[in-house]
C-alpha cells in the first residue's frame, strides 16, 4: 500500500486502527478520499487485490479522516428522509445511484421498519435503492 500511495504522489501515511482497518492520515487526506469517496474506494480495492493473493479471506477497510463514518451517517439520514417521504406521498422514492456498500447502509437503516420496504434496482454503476411505503397488511419487507 505504501508503494501505491508513493506512486500516486500522495502525502499520507497508512495507520492501522483496529483489526484490518487502515486510516490514511496526512496532508493529502482529502485528496485520497476523492469525489464521493471514489479514490478511497479504488485504493481499498487495489489493496485488497494484493492481500487476497496472500490471505484470501482477509478484507481490508480503508478510511481517511473519518470519511466513511461521516458518509454512513449521511446515508442513514437520506434513508430516513426517503422513508418519511414515501409514507407522506404514498409512493416509492428512488434514491440516487449508490455503491453496494451505500445501498447496504440504506437497507440496514430501514430494515426494522414495518411502514416501508426497500429494494435495489438497475445495474452498476446506476444501481439504486427504491424506498416504498408498505402495503396495508404487509410486513413492509421486500
Amino acid at each position: 500500500m505504501e508503494e501505491l500511495l508513493r506512486k500516486m504522489d500522495l502525502s499520507v501515511e497508512p495507520v492501522m486502527t483496529d483489526g484490518d482497518n487502515i486510516d490514511l492520515a496526512g496532508e493529502d487526506a482529502g485528496i485520497v478520499i476523492g469525489r464521493y469517496g471514489e479514490t478511497l474506494k479504488a485504493v481499498e480495492f487495489l489493496t485488497n487485490l494484493v492481500f487476497r493473493e496472500k490471505d484470501p479471506g482477509r478484507r481490508i477497510r480503508i478510511d481517511s479522516g473519518g470519511y466513511r463514518v461521516r458518509r454512513q451517517e449521511s446515508i442513514e439520514k437520506i434513508a430516513l428522509a426517503a422513508a418519511r417521504e414515501a409514507q407522506r406521498k404514498g409512493r416509492p422514492i428512488r434514491l440516487e445511484p449508490m455503491t453496494s456498500w451505500e445501498r447496504r447502509v440504506v437497507h440496514m437503516s430501514l430494515k426494522e421498519r414495518d411502514d416501508v420496504s426497500t429494494c435495489s434496482v438497475g445495474s452498476e454503476p446506476m444501481r439504486r435503492v427504491v424506498v416504498s411505503p408498505a402495503r396495508k397488511g404487509s410486513q413492509g419487507k421486500a
